[in-house]
C-alpha cells in the first residue's frame, strides 16, 4: 500500500504504526490471506483529529494448471 499523507501526526495500517518521509509519502506491504480481507487506514493531525479509509480486497491466487 502507498500513498501520500499532508499535514498529519500519526498514520497506521491495519493498527500498525506507519511513518511517511519527508514529502509525506509512505509505502507500507499488505499481506493478504486468502478471501476476504479488509484494510483500514487511519490518519490524526496534530489537533487530534482523526481520518479512517476502510477497503475491502478479496484475494484468490491464480492456479495453473501447469502446477
Amino acid at each position: 500500500v502507498s500513498g501520500e499523507a499532508r499535514n498529519i501526526a500519526a498514520l497506521s495500517l491495519n493498527g500498525r504504526t506507519i511513518f511517511t518521509d519527508e514529502q509525506g509519502r509512505f509505502a507500507e506491504p499488505l499481506v493478504l490471506e486468502n478471501g476476504y480481507t479488509i484494510m483500514t487506514v487511519r490518519a490524526e493531525d496534530r489537533y487530534g483529529r482523526e481520518t479512517v479509509l476502510s477497503r475491502s480486497l478479496v484475494y484468490r491466487p491464480i492456479s495453473s494448471p501447469n502446477l
